[in-house]
């Protein structure tokens, strides 16, 4: 995400409420930067996805304030419960204030106690001329709850910061205190805390580089172009930028020499060179992205891929094309549960649909919508998914069953139960390079932990199938 050095449109001495600067095409005002993060506040808030909503109000805002914009959104979502404790114990009125008030003191508190290069005054008075539109009186609330944050909340947030207690561990990470606890649960005191103190870490992009392309051609592209890219230590044709960005405007994008992938997706597929054949079928292809690396991989071998949204086979359609392999891959839209491979597979690929927790630091709004009902009905379906599988491939196969999840529920117990129902099923050790840089199921599987910024949570279990 955009550094917080991104909003000079904020520092001391600008006194423009909002922060924007100059004129947009036809001489109407862009939109401030506040009222923008704002605007994609309120939409995270109805179930949209911060990226998407960003890029809905990019064309609003002036260039100088986007990176204002992003940085206070994805502040205010990282840490979310944390903002709401310190607006809680300075808001007198307990939770009798307007939606709108709610919004601009989180907003407020976000940027006052993070982003601290801004100019606390201009901040207080672009929310309370916000919040005066939607409610007059509200705007007094703002502005006498934020002059309070401003002056006393570094003492709050230094106290939770300084903390031991587990659940200001968890908010302070921002990580919500159920998922903190089923983790310890999970990997244990040590490990668990450990897990949860990785959620406060930056994320950067990470890039596969394909086949036949010089990694330090790559490199030095990037560079020239713009971009801190080194290559990876962990991987042989892997590139790591230090920070995001947009995929499409990176050299070597369009032409398929890279694609934007985490360096654990990238761990996943390479469990299985030198042990899986072809057929391939990618039961959950999604986009594609680990398609491409499956057809990179395995180059001749016949690949079928299948996902349940239609958009998505299109989507990887066209990353096949943009990989230089338009007709490679036969793709099919259905259920992985009701679809028949047009020939046995000796090698099925399950990245299966699950909580996505493992990537929660790339996408933090989904982590507040999560719920333990429904890690119950995502581990059901993994059941289903994971013995469908096992049914489909040929005697002697290959079965690869994985999560971007770091809960039991989804991980290992998915693959107890059905080791348990099927018979003749056999755990194959992942290669050393990846069990070393995770931890071990209990009893089955490996997790690939998230500890850089360009690795998320994964888990992997690699089965031989004895019909």
């Amino acid at each position: 995400m955009i550094s917080d050095s991104g909003g000079k449109s904020f520092v001391k001495g600008d006194r423009r409420p909002g922060g924007s600067s100059g004129q947009s095409r036809g001489g109407t005002r862009p939109m401030r930067g506040i009222e923008a993060a704002l605007e994609v506040w309120q939409e995270v808030r109805r179930g949209a996805f911060a990226s998407e909503s960003l890029r809905k109000v990019s064309d609003r805002v002036s260039h100088r304030d986007r990176p204002l914009t992003a940085t206070l959104v994805y502040s205010l979502i990282r840490r979310e419960s944390l903002w709401r404790e310190v607006v809680g114990r300075f808001l007198k009125t307990g939770s009798g204030v307007s939606p709108a008030v709610k919004d601009a003191l989180l907003v407020g508190a976000a940027g006052a106690l993070e982003l601290r290069t801004f100019e606390p005054k201009v901040l207080v008075n672009a929310l309370v001329e916000w919040t005066k539109v939607r409610d007059e009186h509200g705007g007094k609330v703002v502005n006498a709850v934020l002059r309070r944050i401003v002056d006393e909340g570094g003492k709050v947030l230094a106290e939770i910061e300084g903390s031991p207690a587990f659940a200001d561990l968890a908010m302070r990470t921002g990580t919500p205190l159920w998922v903190a606890r089923a983790w310890e649960n999970c990997f244990g005191r040590e490990d668990g805390r450990a897990l949860v103190e990785l959620q406060a870490q930056p994320i950067s992009l990470s890039l596969r580089v394909s086949p036949g392309v010089n990694r330090d051609d790559v490199v030095e592209g990037l560079i020239k172009g713009g971009y801190n890219a080194d290559p990876s230590s962990v991987l042989p044709f892997s590139v790591r930028l230090d920070g995001t960005a947009l995929p499409t405007s990176l050299p070597g994008y369009d032409s398929g020499e890279i694609t934007p992938q985490s360096e654990s997706s990238m761990f996943f597929l390479e469990s299985i060179r030198g042990v899986a054949k072809g057929p391939f079928l990618d039961m959950c292809a999604g986009r594609g992205i680990k398609t491409g690396q499956l057809v990179q991989m395995y180059p001749g071998s016949s690949v079928e891929g299948w996902d349940l949204s239609d958009s998505r086979i299109n989507a990887a359609r066209r990353e096949m094309a943009r990989l230089g392999f338009p007709d490679y891959v036969s793709f099919f839209c259905g259920d992985g549960l009701k679809l028949d491979p047009r020939v046995t597979p000796n090698t099925v690929i399950l990245d299966a649909p699950c909580s996505g927790s493992g990537t929660w630091r790339r996408h933090p709004e989904a982590k507040w919508r999560f719920t333990q009902e429904a890690l119950a009905d995502y581990s059901a379906t993994q059941v289903k998914l994971l013995k469908r599988a096992v049914d489909m491939v040929a005697p002697g196969g290959t079965v690869l069953y994985g999560t971007c999840s770091l809960f039991k529920e989804e991980n290992e117990q998915v693959v107890a139960k059905v080791m348990s129902e099927r018979p003749g099923l056999l755990e194959l050790d992942p290669p050393s390079e990846i069990s070393s840089r995770g931890r071990r199921g209990r009893p089955w599987g490996h997790y690939i932990w998230p500890d850089s910024p360009w690795s998320d949570g994964f888990y992997m279990a690699l089965l031989s199938v004895r019909h």
